[in-house]
Parts: C-alpha cells; sequence; structure tokens
C-alpha cells in the first residue's frame, strides 16, 4: 500500500518549495525552520522565519502551518467540513512611538491584505526597560477558515504579500 500524504504535507512542501526558491533568488533569506510534531496532543505545526536579505534591522516574517487531531481524523475519515490546515502569519520587529508605528503599520497592511482581513499587534517590552520606549511588536495577519489543497494557488499568492509586508516594515520602521 502506498503512503498517501495529508492535506498537511502536501501545503508544506508547497510553502517550501516557493520561500526557499526566493531564498535561493535571493529575494528573502529563511532565518529559521521548524516542523513539530506534538505527540501529546497529536499536533502538527510547519514554522518558516525569513526575513529580507538587504534589511540588517530584525524585521522577521513567520509562516505557521497546523494540523490537529481533529482535522487529521476529519480528513483521514473523509469528513470535509473539518478536514484542512491552519496558516498564521507573523511579523516580529521592534518599534519605538507605537502610537504613530503602529498606526502606519495598520494602515499599510490593510492595504496589503485587504480591510477585512483581522490584523493584530501585540506590544511588549523587558521588565526594567520600559522608559527606553522600545517595544517589541508581534503583527499578526489572522485568517479564519480551514485550508486544504484547493487554497494552493491562494497560499503561493500570499507570499509576494509576505514579502511586499517585510518591505513596507523596513520603510515604516527606523533603523
Amino acid at each position: 500500500m502506498m503512503f498517501d500524504p495529508t492535506v498537511f504535507d502536501n501545503i508544506k512542501v508547497v510553502i517550501e518549495g516557493a520561500i526557499y526558491d526566493l531564498d535561493l533568488k535571493g529575494e528573502l533569506e529563511v532565518v529559521d525552520r521548524k516542523d513539530i510534531i506534538d505527540l501529546a496532543s497529536l499536533k502538527r505545526e510547519y514554522q518558516v522565519s525569513i526575513k529580507n536579505n538587504f534589511d540588517q534591522r530584525t524585521i522577521e516574517g513567520i509562516i505557521t502551518l497546523s494540523m490537529d487531531i481533529k482535522n487529521l481524523s476529519a480528513e483521514l475519515l473523509r469528513k470535509d467540513q473539518l478536514a484542512g490546515c491552519m496558516i498564521k502569519i507573523q511579523f516580529n520587529t521592534t518599534i519605538l512611538e507605537y502610537n504613530i508605528t503602529c498606526k502606519k503599520i495598520e494602515q499599510k497592511l490593510k492595504g496589503i491584505w485587504g480591510d477585512y482581513r483581522p490584523i493584530n499587534q501585540e506590544l511588549s517590552f523587558m521588565y526594567g526597560e520600559e522608559n527606553k520606549q522600545s517595544f517589541r511588536n508581534i503583527i499578526t495577519i489572522e485568517f479564519d477558515k480551514l485550508i486544504s489543497e484547493e487554497h494552493i494557488d491562494d497560499l503561493l499568492e500570499m507570499i509576494p504579500y509576505i514579502n511586499e509586508t517585510l518591505n513596507v516594515l523596513s520603510e515604516i520602521i527606523p533603523n
């Protein structure tokens, strides 16, 4: 009997291939990759972290693909309404002047990702350094639906948006 890859495996291969193609072309750089299987909760997660090659700062984009046990079992049992994966796009950076910068980030990212797409920004700082006014900003692009092989073309179209977002963040956030 031949192994039939899950939707997670198929989408992971497509995302990984598209990202590494851009890395080989020098358009971005893969800085980290994680392929995690959580045996306690039977969840799979794939993460690839990227940054612009030309930007020396630490503006990082992270694409996370995940599938939990209910999605896997739905796929294996052919219950299509619950079969699929979740995707999350995050951008990590450090900012100053959070009131002004966060508003600019939200405006520009809504222009890239659309007004309907929730864009969340989570700010934090290291205890004892709150007077430096330097904040860690985790920007998350939310996707509320399960994705499957039917969405592969959409995922491939999303990768230039990720690259564009890295470019825009490089313009907004001062060195």
